[in-house]
Protein backbone atom coordinates (compact mmCIF):
# COMPACT_ATOMS: atom_id res chain seq x y z
CA UNK A 1 0.00 0.00 0.00
CA UNK A 2 2.67 2.16 1.07
CA UNK A 3 4.90 1.31 -2.00
CA UNK A 4 1.84 2.43 -4.33
CA UNK A 5 1.17 5.42 -2.92
CA UNK A 6 4.93 6.41 -3.18
CA UNK A 7 4.57 4.93 -6.77
CA UNK A 8 1.45 7.52 -7.22
CA UNK A 9 3.23 10.36 -5.91
CA UNK A 10 6.28 10.26 -7.85
CA UNK A 11 3.97 9.99 -10.82
CA UNK A 12 2.53 13.21 -9.85
CA UNK A 13 5.84 15.19 -9.35
CA UNK A 14 6.95 13.88 -12.56
CA UNK A 15 3.50 15.38 -14.01
CA UNK A 16 3.81 18.58 -11.99
CA UNK A 17 7.28 18.84 -13.41
CA UNK A 18 6.14 18.36 -17.00
CA UNK A 19 3.86 21.17 -16.43
CA UNK A 20 6.21 23.46 -15.14
CA UNK A 21 8.53 22.87 -18.22
CA UNK A 22 5.58 23.63 -20.46
CA UNK A 23 5.12 26.72 -18.93
CA UNK A 24 8.83 27.96 -19.19
CA UNK A 25 8.53 26.77 -22.74
CA UNK A 26 5.55 29.15 -23.51
CA UNK A 27 6.59 31.98 -21.49
CA UNK A 28 10.20 31.78 -23.07
CA UNK A 29 7.97 31.65 -26.51
CA UNK A 30 5.82 34.80 -25.40
CA UNK A 31 8.95 36.63 -24.55
CA UNK A 32 10.09 36.38 -27.85
CA UNK A 33 7.15 37.05 -29.59
CA UNK A 34 6.66 40.23 -27.36
CA UNK A 35 9.99 41.19 -28.30
CA UNK A 36 9.15 41.08 -31.97
CA UNK A 37 6.17 42.97 -31.50
CA UNK A 38 7.76 46.01 -29.95
CA UNK A 39 10.21 45.78 -32.75
CA UNK A 40 8.19 46.19 -35.38
CA UNK A 41 6.19 48.66 -33.23
CA UNK A 42 9.19 50.87 -33.07
CA UNK A 43 9.97 50.67 -36.62
CA UNK A 44 6.27 51.46 -37.62
CA UNK A 45 6.33 54.50 -35.76
CA UNK A 46 10.02 55.31 -37.19
CA UNK A 47 8.15 54.99 -40.66
CA UNK A 48 5.28 56.95 -39.26
CA UNK A 49 7.32 60.13 -38.15
CA UNK A 50 8.93 60.06 -41.80
CA UNK A 51 5.99 60.29 -43.66
CA UNK A 52 4.56 62.62 -41.24
CA UNK A 53 7.37 65.07 -42.01
CA UNK A 54 6.92 64.62 -45.52
CA UNK A 55 3.19 64.94 -45.75
CA UNK A 56 4.19 68.47 -43.38
CA UNK A 57 6.43 69.46 -45.88
CA UNK A 58 4.15 69.05 -49.19
CA UNK A 59 1.36 70.77 -47.38
CA UNK A 60 3.51 74.01 -46.47
CA UNK A 61 4.35 73.91 -50.12
CA UNK A 62 1.01 73.64 -51.28
CA UNK A 63 -0.27 76.33 -48.60
CA UNK A 64 2.53 79.12 -50.29
CA UNK A 65 1.25 78.12 -54.01
CA UNK A 66 -2.09 79.01 -52.91
CA UNK A 67 -0.93 81.94 -51.03
CA UNK A 68 0.52 83.57 -53.74
CA UNK A 69 -2.63 82.50 -56.01
CA UNK A 70 -4.44 84.42 -53.58
CA UNK A 71 -2.96 87.52 -53.27
CA UNK A 72 -2.42 88.05 -57.20
CA UNK A 73 -6.22 87.49 -58.04
CA UNK A 74 -6.90 90.23 -54.62
CA UNK A 75 -4.76 92.45 -56.38
CA UNK A 76 -6.24 92.00 -59.66
CA UNK A 77 -9.69 92.51 -58.06
CA UNK A 78 -8.55 96.11 -56.14
CA UNK A 79 -7.48 96.89 -59.57
CA UNK A 80 -10.60 96.36 -61.00
CA UNK A 81 -12.20 98.36 -57.80
CA UNK A 82 -10.13 101.53 -58.53
CA UNK A 83 -11.45 101.39 -61.90
CA UNK A 84 -15.06 101.52 -60.72
CA UNK A 85 -14.29 103.67 -58.12
CA UNK A 86 -13.43 106.13 -60.94
CA UNK A 87 -16.00 105.99 -62.63
CA UNK A 88 -18.45 106.18 -60.01
CA UNK A 89 -16.93 109.90 -59.30
CA UNK A 90 -17.39 110.49 -62.86
CA UNK A 91 -21.43 109.39 -62.87
CA UNK A 92 -21.66 111.19 -59.03
CA UNK A 93 -20.50 114.64 -60.86
CA UNK A 94 -22.76 114.21 -63.85
CA UNK A 95 -25.57 113.73 -61.04
CA UNK A 96 -24.73 115.90 -59.45
CA UNK A 97 -24.97 118.78 -61.87
CA UNK A 98 -28.01 117.45 -63.33
CA UNK A 99 -29.45 118.01 -59.85
CA UNK A 100 -28.40 121.59 -59.78
CA UNK A 101 -29.66 122.21 -63.02
CA UNK A 102 -33.13 121.01 -61.46
CA UNK A 103 -33.04 123.26 -58.90
CA UNK A 104 -32.01 126.11 -61.01
CA UNK A 105 -35.31 125.72 -63.54
CA UNK A 106 -37.58 124.57 -60.32
CA UNK A 107 -36.68 127.72 -58.82
CA UNK A 108 -37.06 129.30 -62.23
CA UNK A 109 -40.67 127.79 -62.32
CA UNK A 110 -41.61 128.82 -58.94
CA UNK A 111 -40.86 132.39 -59.90
CA UNK A 112 -43.11 131.97 -63.06
CA UNK A 113 -45.77 130.29 -60.65
CA UNK A 114 -46.07 133.19 -58.22
CA UNK A 115 -46.15 135.57 -60.73
CA UNK A 116 -49.30 134.41 -62.93
CA UNK A 117 -51.47 133.39 -59.40
CA UNK A 118 -50.20 136.92 -58.02
CA UNK A 119 -52.27 137.90 -61.46
CA UNK A 120 -54.93 135.81 -61.09
CA UNK A 121 -55.69 137.09 -57.13
CA UNK A 122 -55.56 140.54 -58.65
CA UNK A 123 -58.16 139.46 -61.61
CA UNK A 124 -60.45 137.46 -59.18
CA UNK A 125 -60.62 140.12 -56.47
CA UNK A 126 -61.44 142.75 -58.99
CA UNK A 127 -63.89 140.22 -60.78
CA UNK A 128 -65.84 140.18 -57.03
CA UNK A 129 -65.53 144.04 -56.83
CA UNK A 130 -67.45 144.17 -59.89
CA UNK A 131 -69.60 141.50 -59.00
CA UNK A 132 -70.80 142.77 -55.55
CA UNK A 133 -71.58 146.44 -56.81
CA UNK A 134 -74.15 144.23 -59.64
CA UNK A 135 -75.46 142.11 -56.92
CA UNK A 136 -76.22 145.25 -55.16
CA UNK A 137 -78.17 147.09 -57.91
CA UNK A 138 -80.05 143.84 -58.41
CA UNK A 139 -80.89 143.46 -55.08
CA UNK A 140 -82.34 147.41 -54.28
CA UNK A 141 -84.30 146.70 -57.81
CA UNK A 142 -86.07 143.31 -56.30
CA UNK A 143 -86.32 145.13 -52.87
CA UNK A 144 -88.33 147.71 -54.46
CA UNK A 145 -90.43 144.79 -56.66
CA UNK A 146 -91.25 142.77 -53.18
CA UNK A 147 -92.56 145.74 -51.49
CA UNK A 148 -95.37 146.47 -53.97
CA UNK A 149 -95.94 142.99 -53.86
CA UNK A 150 -96.22 142.79 -50.23
CA UNK A 151 -98.85 145.15 -50.73
CA UNK A 152 -100.98 143.27 -52.92
CA UNK A 153 -100.34 139.61 -51.25
CA UNK A 154 -101.97 141.31 -48.41
CA UNK A 155 -105.12 141.88 -50.19
CA UNK A 156 -104.66 138.30 -52.00
CA UNK A 157 -104.28 136.27 -48.72
CA UNK A 158 -107.28 137.49 -47.37
CA UNK A 159 -109.15 136.08 -50.27
CA UNK A 160 -107.12 132.84 -49.91
CA UNK A 161 -108.37 132.75 -46.29
CA UNK A 162 -111.79 133.43 -47.40
CA UNK A 163 -111.27 130.17 -50.10
CA UNK A 164 -109.70 128.46 -47.46
CA UNK A 165 -112.80 129.10 -45.16
CA UNK A 166 -115.12 128.09 -47.91
CA UNK A 167 -113.08 124.45 -48.22
CA UNK A 168 -113.33 123.73 -44.50
CA UNK A 169 -116.85 123.85 -44.92
CA UNK A 170 -117.42 121.79 -47.38
CA UNK A 171 -115.01 119.67 -46.18
CA UNK A 172 -117.28 119.57 -42.82
CA UNK A 173 -120.19 118.76 -44.71
CA UNK A 174 -118.74 116.11 -46.62
CA UNK A 175 -117.12 114.44 -43.47
CA UNK A 176 -120.78 114.44 -42.19
CA UNK A 177 -122.13 112.71 -45.04
CA UNK A 178 -119.38 110.38 -45.02
CA UNK A 179 -120.10 109.26 -41.33
CA UNK A 180 -123.79 108.80 -42.06
CA UNK A 181 -122.78 106.54 -44.93
CA UNK A 182 -120.80 104.46 -42.39
CA UNK A 183 -123.14 104.16 -40.11
CA UNK A 184 -125.73 103.24 -42.91
CA UNK A 185 -122.77 100.64 -43.60
CA UNK A 186 -122.34 99.26 -40.28
CA UNK A 187 -126.05 98.50 -40.14
CA UNK A 188 -125.67 96.56 -43.70
CA UNK A 189 -122.97 94.73 -41.86
CA UNK A 190 -124.79 93.64 -39.21
CA UNK A 191 -128.08 92.66 -41.30
CA UNK A 192 -125.15 90.51 -43.16
CA UNK A 193 -124.36 88.89 -39.85
CA UNK A 194 -127.86 87.94 -38.90
CA UNK A 195 -128.08 86.95 -42.21
CA UNK A 196 -125.24 84.56 -42.70
CA UNK A 197 -126.40 83.09 -39.31
CA UNK A 198 -129.49 81.80 -40.90
CA UNK A 199 -127.27 80.31 -44.19
CA UNK A 200 -124.91 79.18 -41.27
CA UNK A 201 -127.33 76.93 -39.29
CA UNK A 202 -128.99 75.80 -42.31
CA UNK A 203 -126.19 74.43 -43.42
CA UNK A 204 -125.92 72.91 -40.35
CA UNK A 205 -129.04 71.19 -41.11
CA UNK A 206 -129.14 70.39 -44.63
CA UNK A 207 -125.86 68.85 -43.38
CA UNK A 208 -127.50 66.60 -40.87
CA UNK A 209 -130.40 65.49 -43.12
CA UNK A 210 -127.77 64.95 -45.80
CA UNK A 211 -126.16 62.12 -43.38
CA UNK A 212 -129.74 60.42 -42.25
CA UNK A 213 -130.73 60.33 -46.44
CA UNK A 214 -128.81 57.89 -47.26
CA UNK A 215 -130.17 55.89 -43.82
CA UNK A 216 -133.82 56.50 -45.40
CA UNK A 217 -132.81 55.15 -48.79
CA UNK A 218 -131.59 52.22 -47.82
CA UNK A 219 -134.89 51.78 -45.48
CA UNK A 220 -136.93 52.54 -48.70
CA UNK A 221 -135.12 49.50 -50.50
CA UNK A 222 -135.44 46.90 -47.81
CA UNK A 223 -139.34 47.89 -48.19
CA UNK A 224 -139.36 47.58 -51.97
CA UNK A 225 -137.48 44.07 -51.12
CA UNK A 226 -140.34 43.22 -48.45
CA UNK A 227 -137.93 42.40 -46.00
CA UNK A 228 -137.56 43.77 -42.22
CA UNK A 229 -135.73 47.25 -42.15
CA UNK A 230 -132.16 46.82 -41.43
CA UNK A 231 -131.93 50.84 -39.63
CA UNK A 232 -133.67 53.61 -38.67
CA UNK A 233 -133.13 57.13 -38.69
CA UNK A 234 -131.72 59.21 -35.91
CA UNK A 235 -134.19 61.48 -36.69
CA UNK A 236 -133.44 63.16 -33.13
CA UNK A 237 -129.86 64.43 -34.72
CA UNK A 238 -132.03 66.35 -37.56
CA UNK A 239 -134.99 67.59 -35.23
CA UNK A 240 -131.53 69.19 -33.12
CA UNK A 241 -130.55 71.37 -36.14
CA UNK A 242 -134.07 72.15 -36.95
CA UNK A 243 -134.69 73.29 -33.97
CA UNK A 244 -131.99 75.68 -34.10
CA UNK A 245 -132.37 77.11 -37.55
CA UNK A 246 -136.30 77.71 -35.90
CA UNK A 247 -134.63 79.47 -33.45
CA UNK A 248 -132.54 81.81 -35.58
CA UNK A 249 -135.13 82.22 -38.19
CA UNK A 250 -137.58 83.56 -34.74
CA UNK A 251 -134.87 86.11 -34.21
CA UNK A 252 -134.26 87.27 -37.24
CA UNK A 253 -135.60 90.77 -38.19
CA UNK A 254 -135.11 92.66 -41.18
CA UNK A 255 -134.74 95.84 -41.98
CA UNK A 256 -136.63 98.23 -43.84
CA UNK A 257 -134.68 98.40 -46.82
CA UNK A 258 -134.95 94.34 -46.82
CA UNK A 259 -138.87 93.26 -46.96
CA UNK A 260 -138.60 90.93 -48.98
CA UNK A 261 -136.15 88.78 -46.50
CA UNK A 262 -139.29 88.73 -44.29
CA UNK A 263 -141.48 87.14 -46.44
CA UNK A 264 -138.69 84.69 -47.16
CA UNK A 265 -138.20 84.16 -43.08
CA UNK A 266 -141.84 83.06 -43.52
CA UNK A 267 -141.69 80.94 -46.09
CA UNK A 268 -138.50 79.04 -44.48
CA UNK A 269 -140.06 78.61 -41.05
CA UNK A 270 -143.40 77.43 -43.23
CA UNK A 271 -140.87 75.05 -44.80
CA UNK A 272 -139.37 73.25 -41.53
CA UNK A 273 -143.25 73.18 -40.37
CA UNK A 274 -143.38 70.94 -43.20
CA UNK A 275 -140.37 68.75 -42.90
CA UNK A 276 -140.83 68.32 -39.12
CA UNK A 277 -144.95 66.86 -40.19
CA UNK A 278 -142.94 65.10 -43.14
CA UNK A 279 -140.49 63.36 -40.48
CA UNK A 280 -143.37 62.27 -37.84
CA UNK A 281 -145.33 61.34 -40.95
CA UNK A 282 -142.20 59.08 -42.19
CA UNK A 283 -141.59 57.20 -38.58
CA UNK A 284 -145.42 56.45 -38.65
CA UNK A 285 -144.81 54.56 -41.88
CA UNK A 286 -141.28 52.68 -40.26
CA UNK A 287 -143.12 52.03 -37.68
CA UNK A 288 -146.46 50.34 -39.43
CA UNK A 289 -144.52 48.66 -41.95
CA UNK A 290 -142.33 47.38 -38.90
CA UNK A 291 -145.14 45.67 -37.61
CA UNK A 292 -146.72 43.92 -40.43
CA UNK A 293 -143.09 42.61 -41.98
CA UNK A 294 -142.79 40.48 -38.79
CA UNK A 295 -146.35 38.99 -39.17
CA UNK A 296 -146.95 35.35 -40.76
CA UNK A 297 -148.62 35.37 -43.45
CA UNK A 298 -146.85 38.72 -44.53
CA UNK A 299 -149.59 41.37 -45.82
CA UNK A 300 -148.01 42.38 -49.15
CA UNK A 301 -150.50 44.63 -50.39
CA UNK A 302 -149.76 46.65 -47.27
CA UNK A 303 -146.30 46.12 -47.47
CA UNK A 304 -146.40 47.93 -50.82
CA UNK A 305 -148.63 50.64 -50.00
CA UNK A 306 -146.49 51.30 -46.85
CA UNK A 307 -143.55 51.68 -49.49
CA UNK A 308 -145.41 53.92 -51.72
CA UNK A 309 -146.02 56.20 -48.35
CA UNK A 310 -142.35 56.54 -47.87
CA UNK A 311 -140.61 56.87 -50.59
CA UNK A 312 -143.38 59.28 -51.84
CA UNK A 313 -142.37 61.13 -48.24
CA UNK A 314 -138.79 60.89 -48.34
CA UNK A 315 -138.92 62.45 -51.94
CA UNK A 316 -141.71 65.33 -50.62
CA UNK A 317 -139.37 66.28 -47.88
CA UNK A 318 -135.88 65.84 -50.11
CA UNK A 319 -138.10 68.23 -52.30
CA UNK A 320 -138.79 70.63 -49.38
CA UNK A 321 -135.30 70.97 -48.51
CA UNK A 322 -134.25 71.78 -52.07
CA UNK A 323 -136.81 74.73 -51.85
CA UNK A 324 -135.87 75.78 -48.76
CA UNK A 325 -132.14 75.58 -49.88
CA UNK A 326 -133.02 78.03 -52.61
CA UNK A 327 -134.37 80.01 -50.32
CA UNK A 328 -131.65 80.03 -47.87
CA UNK A 329 -129.85 81.68 -51.20
CA UNK A 330 -131.83 85.25 -51.05
CA UNK A 331 -130.29 85.65 -47.98
CA UNK A 332 -126.93 86.77 -49.28
CA UNK A 333 -126.34 90.30 -49.22
CA UNK A 334 -123.80 92.40 -51.00
CA UNK A 335 -120.97 94.72 -49.02
CA UNK A 336 -122.63 97.89 -49.69
CA UNK A 337 -120.13 100.19 -51.42
CA UNK A 338 -121.94 103.68 -49.77
CA UNK A 339 -119.13 104.57 -47.56
CA UNK A 340 -116.34 104.39 -50.57
CA UNK A 341 -118.57 105.92 -53.21
CA UNK A 342 -118.92 108.95 -50.34
CA UNK A 343 -115.42 108.90 -49.92
CA UNK A 344 -115.11 109.26 -54.60
CA UNK A 345 -117.48 111.78 -54.35
CA UNK A 346 -115.98 114.20 -51.83
CA UNK A 347 -112.42 113.55 -53.22
CA UNK A 348 -113.80 114.78 -56.49
CA UNK A 349 -115.61 117.70 -54.82
CA UNK A 350 -112.56 119.21 -52.76
CA UNK A 351 -110.03 118.05 -56.16
CA UNK A 352 -112.64 120.58 -58.14
CA UNK A 353 -112.27 122.71 -54.89
CA UNK A 354 -108.68 123.22 -55.19
CA UNK A 355 -108.44 123.35 -58.96
CA UNK A 356 -109.97 126.62 -58.49
CA UNK A 357 -108.17 127.84 -56.36
CA UNK A 358 -104.94 127.60 -57.71
CA UNK A 359 -106.82 128.74 -61.43
CA UNK A 360 -108.02 131.80 -59.20
CA UNK A 361 -104.79 132.66 -57.65
CA UNK A 362 -103.73 135.98 -58.18
CA UNK A 363 -101.42 136.48 -60.68
CA UNK A 364 -99.03 138.80 -58.84
CA UNK A 365 -98.64 136.12 -56.34
CA UNK A 366 -98.08 133.60 -58.93
CA UNK A 367 -95.22 135.77 -60.41
CA UNK A 368 -93.69 136.21 -57.21
CA UNK A 369 -93.50 132.62 -56.57
CA UNK A 370 -92.10 131.82 -59.78
CA UNK A 371 -89.50 134.48 -59.14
Amino acid sequence: MRQEMEETAKKLADAAQRNLNEISKAMAANEATKAKKEAELQQWKVQLQEKSAKMRTDLEKQGMEVMAKRKKETEEELQKLDGIKGELENQRGNIQKILQDGLNRRATLQDSHNEITSQMIKNHQDYILKSNETLNTFINSKNAELKALSEKSRADQTELTNRAIAMANAITVGRAAILDSMNADRSNDTMRIHCRSVQNYYGIFEDAFRIQSSTLTRMIVDMMLKRPLSTFPQTEIVTNKFENLRNVLTRFKGEERYKDLTEIQKQIEKGCDSVNEQLITLEGYFKGYEQIVKEEPKDKDALAEFHKLAKEGVDDLKKIIKEMGNLIKKFDIPITRAVDDQINQQILANSANAQLQISGKPSSEHQMLTE
